[in-house]
């Protein structure tokens, strides 16, 4: 009997120092577990491609336009360093390689509007708002603006010392156009807002509009060019035409 307890005592320290052993495993596969679950749980955020979203499809003028586009979100894991528009006429699909309006780099979500310079009138422009961050390159959904025309349409009833000018517009500039108008000259061929200016009140986002132009001088000729001006101060020309005063 002595023998058999001294057996037992023996192997008892080997269980006691297993059980430790068991608990660290269990400890260390369960701290293994909780690390990717809070993986999981916290995933880091990318960028997604419904980031941007159109809300605008912007107003055209005759040679430049304004879009605007919304920024849902903002990654601050992965910042946007350049975001803009770009655009092209003959690539139903354009990019960063295309035409493009360049505005930095953005740390807020909300609109961003970019200045559409040099269009050609009369063209349909493909417009896609981007975003660039460390990265990648994100693109938002594609739309269409169409650019319009501004013209003199010609001169009528000629005196010795004035006419009427007939302009027309196709553009629709959605309330954004401040004034309308002609400009003439004797001696500059492209005549600007700089020389004289008949302005004529804005009441309609396109059609015909007329300018009665006195006070001028008999037998000569005038550079005739009707102008509007944007809401943002931009100027924009119809090709010129002359009319001759009436001896």
């Amino acid at each position: 009997g002595t023998s058999k307890s001294k057996k037992m005592k023996s192997s008892s320290p080997v269980i006691t120092l297993l059980k430790p052993g068991l608990h660290l495993l269990w400890v260390v596969l369960g701290l293994g577990f909780g690390l990717s679950a809070c993986r999981d749980l916290n995933p880091i955020a990318r960028p997604r491609q419904n980031l941007i979203v159109r809300i605008s499809t912007g107003t055209a003028f005759q040679n430049s336009a304004i879009v605007s586009s919304t920024l849902r979100d903002i990654d601050p894991t992965d910042p946007i360093i350049e975001h803009g528009h770009c655009y092209s006429f003959n690539n139903p699909v354009p990019t960063v390689e295309d035409s493009t309006s360049r505005l930095g780099g953005r740390n807020s979500f909300g609109t961003f509007t970019s200045n559409l310079p040099a269009l050609l009138p009369n063209t349909t422009y493909f417009i896609r708002p981007y975003v660039r961050a460390e990265n990648e390159l994100i693109y938002g959904e594609m739309f269409t603006i169409v650019t319009g025309e501004v013209k003199v349409l010609g001169g009528s009833n000629v005196t010795p010392t004035g006419f009427t000018l007939t302009g027309f517009t196709s553009t629709n500039v959605n309330g954004n156009l401040s004034e309308q108008g002609f400009c003439i000259s004797t001696t500059n061929i492209l005549p600007t807002i700089d020389d004289t200016r008949v302005r004529v009140n804005v009441t309609a986002n396109r059609g015909i509009f007329n300018a009665i132009i006195t006070g001028l001088t008999a037998n000569t000729t005038y550079y005739c060019r009707a102008y509007l001006l944007t809401a943002d101060g931009a100027v924009e020309y119809s090709a010129p035409t002359r009319v001759n005063t009436a001896n």
